[in-house]
């Protein structure tokens, strides 16, 4: 408020992102500043934190490589006999070791109801319950991580069978990398998160046929930021909110299948590295 008085913006109309400021913060600026017009600019926020500067693509980036590098420790890891609990745990160690930081895991399973309260490991981190990993090719089992670097977050995720899987789940996970290929190839600079959630949704209805749950998200200081678009969104995709240079997003067709792209100057370029497959580990 000194400064506004300072520059003689004591009486300005001033946008707040409603979304994010306390409510007591706003009075308390209403109150400090009674002749000024407070105004929701929550788009232009929004539009404002969806474009990333090169340094922020750069830690973007170094926390996904930090996250993929757990990924593949995971792959190595994963034997007959073995502990998830202590698989987790060398993902962990893996990711803080290239400088990030494991904030939460979901383990699932897409062919067979194997969660229990008794056979999964906590969610989060801790991983007090454990669950033995045991041959099983028709158990396709799917690992969604989050994590962080510099307060900036990672959110992708791989899927692996323990064994020579059946036709059918190898076939429903090419399906499912199908249409998160297409949905990047169809996004393009300029689109807005509504056209692009039409676009997205077309070539995956008209031409991929995966009728799944699929998302696209923003990532950066928080796990979840526009654009929105698909599951994630509740279809209330932005009309407004134009997708620029350097927007990075997480598409995702699915549990263990999901990777993250930077907007370029045409069209989205995958920031992710490893292969778009069901990883089978034998």
């Amino acid at each position: 408020t000194q400064t506004l008085r300072a520059k003689g913006l004591e009486a300005a109309r001033i946008g707040i992102d409603i979304d994010s400021v306390p409510a007591k913060v706003l009075s308390s600026l209403q109150a400090a500043l009674p002749n000024a017009e407070f105004v929701a600019a929550d788009l232009l926020f929004f539009q404002l934190r969806a474009k990333k500067t090169d340094k922020e693509v750069e830690i973007l980036k170094a926390a996904l490589a930090a996250l993929e590098a757990g990924y593949v420790a995971i792959l190595k890891a994963v034997k007959p006999g073995r502990s998830m609990r202590e698989i987790m745990q060398e993902y962990a160690q893996t990711v803080h070791n290239h400088g990030g930081q494991h904030m939460g895991s979901n383990w699932t399973s897409i062919f067979r109801d194997w969660y229990t309260e008794d056979s999964l490991p906590e969610r989060h981190v801790r991983f007090s319950r454990d669950w033995i990993l045991e041959p099983d090719p028709e158990l396709a089992l799917n690992v969604d991580t989050i994590g962080c670097r510099y307060s900036y977050w990672s959110d992708n995720a791989i899927a692996f069978c323990l064994g020579d899987p059946p036709r059918r789940i190898v076939g429903e996970y090419e399906q499912r990398w199908r249409a998160v290929r297409r949905v990047s190839e169809v996004i393009r600079r300029g689109m807005s998160a509504k056209g692009a959630y039409e676009a997205a949704k077309d070539v995956i209805d008209r031409e991929v046929g995966y009728s799944g749950k699929w998302d696209c998200h923003g990532i950066g200081l928080d796990v979840l930021e526009e654009p929105l678009m698909g599951i994630g969104s509740n279809r209330n995709e932005l009309e407004d909110l134009i997708l620029e240079p350097n927007t990075v997003i997480c598409i995702e067709a699915g549990a263990g299948v999901e990777q993250t792209y930077v907007m370029g100057e045409t069209g989205l370029h995958r920031l992710s590295t490893l292969p778009q497959q069901l990883h089978v580990i034998k």
